[in-house]
């Protein structure tokens, strides 16, 4: 059953899923000379979003890239039962002080409920064409196969189910070339064949790395790739103060995340209330995250989850490989966290620091940040220089590191220029 509920800010779409059922696709035989649009050029027109109970993003990212991207239509696909406080309440923190509307006054928020979307990364279930439609891969990733197509003709929108099984996070466009990680199959290129394509390496383990993750373009010539060692110095080079206090903002934006908890900080230690609110992350998985951020508040564990990470040989390799292509490669921050190096064996991974995985348009960049001002700042001024765009921040990095992503995993955009190639 499909019901419409208009509300003074945004429309909100119900799709009451049964279990065992199956959405309809708009089903398309992909075409074997698909070209893909930019992953920097072009104007964003509209952004899809997912929201699940779980607690790998925060309602502090999803606000923050909407305040970057205040023109854009905006689908957001949510667990939450609209007749519920826990909906009214992510409502209120997502469409709240304008962020609704756009700048003509009209509503540009769309909600889609539906309880099967259980992973917030939609970059890798889909793809869009330089001519606006959106392809999904016939893989079934974060149980997201079954939703997309629920957005089919919201905001005009063309979604289709394609016949290969791709990850989106694996291409990349830079200029009239795909960049693929090694892994991805020449089956699934030959479907990009009015492209040509450059393969960069990427570690044969763990199977959920992703290459969006370590690169990114930023024009037809020039991508960031992320470099280990600032970051390794700076950790290890931190005062037993300076751990805490870095911990204690993460667990803080964790608390603000889940929106039924107050933290009380005192003297390098903190405690946490109920308030009584809805619940933004389910408690339990909320409770069991702050847990493993708790653990890092003792500086023993930190610097030894730092020092049994490996250096990270692989931002390298992709570096080397980008620039025997003649692309400009510009480094910038980042930690594997245990995750992108298949390093499972610390006792308290810190989590993945992926500045490289920003979202990219004609005008602007978003970059996520840690709450380390160093590294934060340093990446800022990095972008401004070499992208000659607006940077804006966007919080919430850290609990989204815990999930092993960033901005651009977060979202999946269709551009508005006719020029995605320039």
């Amino acid at each position: 059953m499909k019901t419409l509920i208009f509300t003074s800010t945004i429309v909100v779409i119900i799709f009451y899923i049964i279990s065992c059922g199956s959405a309809s696709t708009a089903y398309s035989e992909t075409p074997n000379d698909l070209i893909l649009q930019s992953s920097h050029a072009g104007d964003i027109e509209s952004l899809v979003l997912i929201y699940t109970w779980s607690a790998e993003m925060g309602i502090v990212s999803i606000t923050d890239i909407l305040g970057a991207l205040p023109e854009a239509s905006t689908i957001i696909i949510s667990q939450f039962d609209p007749p519920t406080d826990a909906f009214a309440a992510y409502q209120s923190r997502v469409a709240g002080n304008g962020l609704g509307y756009n700048s003509r006054g009209e509503p540009r928020i769309e909600f889609i409920q539906d309880a099967r979307a259980y992973g917030p990364w939609p970059r890798d279930q889909a793809l869009v064409d330089a001519s606006g439609n959106v392809w999904t891969s016939d893989a079934d990733l974060h149980g997201l196969r079954d939703v997309l197509p629920n957005i089919h003709g919201v905001f005009g929108l063309n979604v289709n189910q394609s016949g290969i099984r791709f990850a989106g996070s694996n291409l990349l466009v830079c200029g009239d070339r795909v960049i693929a990680s090694d892994r991805v199959s020449e089956d699934v290129l030959a479907a990009f064949s009015g492209q040509s394509v450059i393969r960069a390496p990427v570690p044969a383990e763990p199977v959920a790395f992703h290459l969006d993750l370590v690169t990114m373009p930023l024009s037809d010539s020039v991508m960031v790739v992320g470099d280990d060692v600032p970051v390794r110095d700076l950790f290890l080079a931190m005062t037993d103060e300076e751990i805490t206090e870095l911990v204690l903002r993460w667990l803080s934006e964790l608390a603000v995340s889940a929106n039924n908890i107050r933290p009380r900080i005192t003297t390098g230690r903190i405690a946490f209330e109920r308030t009584g609110e809805p619940a933004l992350i389910l408690p339990n998985l909320a409770a069991e995250k702050m847990g493993e951020i708790r653990r890092l508040l003792d500086p023993h564990v930190f610097r030894t989850a730092v020092l049994e990470e490996p250096a990270y040989i692989w931002g390298d390799r992709i570096a080397s490989a980008l620039a025997k292509e003649g692309i400009t490669v510009i480094r910038v921050p980042m930690w594997p966290g245990g995750i992108l190096s298949g390093n499972l064996k610390s006792p308290s991974p810190l989590p993945v620091i992926t500045y490289p995985n920003l979202l990219v348009w004609e005008d602007g960049i978003i970059m996520p940040v840690y709450g380390i001002p160093e590294l934060d700042d340093m990446t800022r001024r990095i972008l401004e220089e070499a992208g000659n765009r607006t940077v804006y921040p966007m919080r919430g990095g850290a609990l989204l590191g815990f999930g092993s992503s960033g901005p651009h995993c977060l979202t999946l955009e269709v551009r508005g220029s006719d020029d995605f190639l320039n």
